[in-house]
């Protein structure tokens, strides 16, 4: 996936809604759950879920945050199906969100723990740095790493467990939430990348 120095710069249409407190981020994705009908969201979807949470906090008019949620939709809508992938959505927004990186990460692995039970497999492990990068991508209108490159960062955080393991194949072995944040936070390909998507200036 290789390393980055500096810092992204994010599109117009997205600025209003980077540096998001943690309880506006834990808000949209309760939005989510209580509004959205699938995990591809319509305009009207998005608009809603914004609406909820985080118009007290931008202080600003049904109206005006109607219209920032629609530059910020077109902009995740690249391949313009009228349709933005939640998972992108969702956990690129807290990546660059004012929460701390565990908090980040923390986040995000609920996002893809779709069982509910404290821990994911390899396939989940892809999709998350997958669907995160992607959506990262979107924001800042730069080239995505290759998924190979994905694939092998998400596969070493389960080769030491698959060699501590009975299992026989990668894909039996799941991860949990620590073991998740700690992987993340140790590689230096995912701490770069979480850096240039973070501290942004206010």
């Amino acid at each position: 996936m290789g390393q980055t120095i500096g810092r992204a710069s994010i599109q117009s249409e997205a600025q209003v809604f980077i540096n998001l407190p943690r309880a506006n981020i834990l808000d949209l994705w309760e939005a989510f759950n209580e509004i959205a009908e699938g995990f591809g969201l319509t305009l009207g979807e998005v608009q809603d879920m914004l609406r909820v949470a985080l118009q007290e906090y931008l202080g600003v008019t049904d109206k005006r945050l109607d219209a920032l949620s629609e530059a910020l939709f077109h902009l995740y809508d690249d391949d313009r199906n009228s349709l933005v992938d939640s998972l992108e959505f969702l956990c690129s927004l807290a990546i660059v969100s004012g929460m701390t990186v565990e908090e980040k990460l923390s986040y995000v692995f609920g996002i893809f723990d779709f069982e509910e039970t404290g821990r994911i497999n390899i396939d989940a492990m892809i999709l998350a740095l997958r669907a995160c990068m992607s959506g990262l991508r979107k924001l800042a209108g730069i080239t995505p790493p290759l998924e190979s490159d994905i694939d092998r960062i998400a596969n070493g955080a389960f080769e030491k467990l698959r060699e501590e393991s009975s299992e026989e194949r990668v894909t039996e072995v799941t991860l949990s939430k620590d073991e998740f944040i700690n992987y993340a936070a140790d590689n230096p390909e995912i701490v770069s990348w979480l850096s240039f998507f973070g501290d942004f200036d206010e």
